[in-house]
C-alpha cells in the first residue's frame, strides 16, 4: 500500500492507494500547523500497512521532519521531484529547482489525463495557474494570493474589517462592510481568473515550422511560428495543416503572387500609355476637324 501525501501551507491531504488494484481506498485531511500532524500520519501508515509514501510539499520543514521520522520506521518516502517520475516532462524555466513539486504534479497529472495543452488552476492558500503544452513541456505560470489568504489579510491587517465567509454575489456594489468585502474578493477573483486565462498580450517565441506541426495533437494557443523569416499566426498554420499545405507550397505560392503582381503592374502601365496615346490622337483629330470646318466656312 502506498500513501499519497500533499503537504500544503494550510492543509495536508492523504490518500491510501492500492497499487495492484489501481484504487484509492481512503482519503484524509489534516491541518498542516497541527503539532500532532506527523504522529497522525505515522499512525495512518500503521493502520493501513503503508510501505511507501509519495509526497508533494510546499513546507520544507514539515517534509524534512516527516522524512527523518518515517525512515526510522523503515518506510520509504519520496518527494515527487526526487523520484524520476518527471523524466518525461521538460521544465522550460531558467531556475528549474524553484518550481514546487505540487505544481509539477498538477502538470504531470493533467498532461497524462488530457494529453493536450493544459492550463491548471489550483485554489489553495495561493491561487496558481500552470501552463503545460502537448509536448510535455512545463512552461511556467502565475502565483496569486488565495481567496482565504486575502480574507485573512483583510481581517488581520486592518482595525475594523471582519473575517467573512465568501458567498456568491451578483451585484458589484456592496451595501455594507461584509457585502463590500464579499464583492471585492468574489468578483475580484472571478475577474482575476478570466483576465489571466483570456490574456493575449504575451506570445511565445517563434518556433520553426517542422517543430510546430510535427504532431497531430492540438497546436499550442497564442503562438507564432517562424517561416522564411516571417512570423505566421497559429490560425494560418492550422489552415495549412488541414489543407496539407507544406512550407514549399507556401513559398511557391508567395512567389507566384509576387510575379502576378509584377505582371499586372506592367500591363497596367502599358494600358495607361495606350490610353494616353489615344487621348492625344483624339485631341489632334478634334483640332484638325475644327480647323477644316473653319477653313470650309471661309
Amino acid at each position: 500500500m502506498i500513501l499519497l501525501l500533499d503537504i500544503g501551507n494550510t492543509s495536508t491531504k492523504s490518500a491510501c492507494y492500492n497499487f495492484k488494484k489501481n484504487k484509492i481506498l481512503k482519503i484524509s485531511s489534516y491541518l498542516t500547523k497541527d503539532k500532532n500532524l506527523i504522529p497522525k500520519i505515522i499512525n495512518e501508515c500503521k493502520k493501513n500497512k503503508i510501505t511507501k509514501i509519495m509526497t508533494t510539499s510546499v513546507v520544507p520543514k514539515k517534509y524534512s521532519f516527516l522524512k527523518r521520522t518515517v525512515i526510522k520506521k523503515k518506510i520509504k518516502i519520496f518527494e515527487f521531484k526526487d523520484k524520476n517520475i518527471l523524466k518525461d516532462i521538460k521544465i522550460n524555466l531558467a531556475k528549474k529547482n524553484q518550481v514546487g513539486s505540487d505544481r509539477l504534479t498538477n502538470a504531470y497529472g493533467a498532461l497524462n489525463y488530457y494529453k493536450k495543452n493544459c492550463i491548471i488552476v489550483d485554489f489553495g492558500t495561493t491561487t496558481t495557474f500552470d501552463i503545460a503544452d502537448f509536448r510535455n513541456i512545463y512552461q511556467g505560470g502565475v502565483i496569486a494570493p488565495g481567496i482565504s489568504l486575502s480574507l485573512t489579510a483583510l481581517n488581520q491587517f486592518t482595525a475594523k474589517l471582519p473575517l467573512i465567509k465568501i458567498t456568491k454575489q451578483k451585484k458589484v456594489i456592496g451595501k455594507d462592510t461584509k457585502s463590500a468585502i464579499n464583492s471585492g474578493v468574489f468578483l475580484g477573483y472571478a475577474c482575476l481568473i478570466n483576465g489571466i486565462l483570456n490574456n493575449d498580450t504575451e506570445t511565445e517565441e517563434a518556433l520553426p515550422l517542422d517543430q510546430a506541426i510535427d504532431s497531430e495533437e492540438e497546436l499550442p494557443a497564442e503562438m507564432f511560428y517562424d517561416i522564411d523569416g516571417e512570423e505566421i499566426s497559429l490560425e494560418t498554420i492550422k489552415s495549412w495543416k488541414s489543407g496539407h499545405m507544406m512550407q514549399a507550397d507556401y513559398t511557391r505560392g508567395k512567389q507566384e503572387v509576387s510575379e502576378r503582381s509584377k505582371s499586372l503592374k506592367v500591363k497596367e502601365e502599358a494600358i495607361g500609355q495606350k490610353i494616353q496615346a489615344l487621348d492625344e490622337s483624339r485631341r489632334s483629330f478634334y483640332v484638325h476637324k475644327v480647323h477644316c470646318d473653319y477653313t470650309g466656312a471661309l
